[in-house]
């Protein structure tokens, strides 16, 4: 199986759009709830099952996959969420 590497700036611009219907609260809970679907699914893994190279350009493990790649963009996310709040002194 090839694992192919996705769209981010086309996944991105989707949720913009998606996220325009919303309000705060909305995209807070579902962020929370999507996390938690996400936490709980990882807990379900063997640990062996962090370390299983997939198939692919970059050669992922989940473990790798989360600690070189998702957590840096979530915090990158982040600190673009927290320059808006700053800009419109929301914070």
């Amino acid at each position: 199986m090839q694992v192919k590497h996705p769209d981010y700036l086309g996944f991105n611009e989707q949720s913009i759009i998606y996220g325009e219907g919303r309000n705060k609260k909305e995209i807070i809970e579902e962020t929370i709830k999507n996390r938690q679907i996400m936490i709980n699914n990882l807990m379900k893994l063997e640990d062996n099952q962090f370390s299983v190279v997939y198939p692919g350009e970059r050669g992922f493990t989940i473990g790798t996959y989360l600690t070189e790649f998702f957590i840096s963009h979530e915090r990158y996310h982040m600190k673009q969420i927290q320059d808006l709040l700053m800009t419109k002194q929301i914070m």
